[in-house]
């Protein structure tokens, strides 16, 4: 399973088995480590594909054709190949996840720019955010988040039944990553910069029952 399909999985995992998907941590952050930055290439919309769960799919079909598509000169990060074929994920300036398929001849891998001054700023995804700013000592940052789960279900909200967490410490990143933790017992989560994106992994110890801080994001504007 790719990173951003366990990401999205994260909820059930929660409930079913929490040891278990603690367990897969290491595993998860090595997965991230891989993911890399490419480009849309040229033409008015590029449309993304469904991938295996839909049978004969990716294929440069109509069946496998979903009506999402992206832009020339949209950022996205590939973290499958199949064949001719690409998975990507896009996250938008408002921190929307959209993931697909893609023929590979359709995007143009790119490098990561340096990311000396690139960490600084406010980092969302579809309920959480993340704050980097300057801390006290050379090359030191500063993290602060804040995460949710269930502010999608009304039910939820109108009962007050919002499971949240929070995420901080400070560090010295060492190229593009970055990790802080709380201790042994507490909250661990690893942040790695990928172009116009920020990808985190943590140990579902940093809140509520499926509250994680673990995905995509996208400085907001």
């Amino acid at each position: 399973m790719s990173v951003a399909r366990w990401w999205l999985a994260l909820p059930l995992l929660a409930i079913g088995s929490i040891a278990t998907a603690q367990a897969d941590y290491a595993a998860d952050a090595a997965a991230m480590s891989k993911l890399s930055l490419a480009k849309v290439g040229a033409g008015a919309k590029t449309y993304l594909l469904h991938g295996k769960d839909r049978p004969g799919c990716p294929a440069n079909s109509a069946r496998c054709r979903r009506a999402a598509y992206l832009v020339a000169g949209d950022p996205v990060l590939i973290d499958e190949v199949a064949g001719a074929f690409v998975s990507v994920d896009y996250v938008s300036a408002n921190g929307t996840l959209t993931q697909g398929w893609l023929p590979s001849t359709a995007i143009t891998r790119t490098a990561s720019p340096a990311p000396a001054a690139t960490w600084q700023g406010n980092w969302q995804r579809d309920e959480a955010s993340i704050d980097i700013k300057p801390a006290k000592g050379p090359g030191r940052l500063s993290i602060d988040g804040t995460a949710s789960w269930g502010t999608h279900d009304p039910d939820r909200v109108a009962r007050g039944g919002i499971n949240m967490g929070e995420l901080s410490g400070d560090a010295v990143p060492v190229g593009d990553r970055l990790s802080i933790s709380d201790g042994a017992e507490g909250c661990t989560a690893w942040l790695r910069l990928v172009g116009p994106y920020l990808v985190v992994t943590d140990n579902l110890q940093c809140g509520g029952m499926n509250v994680s801080f673990t995905g995509i994001y996208r400085r907001s504007r």
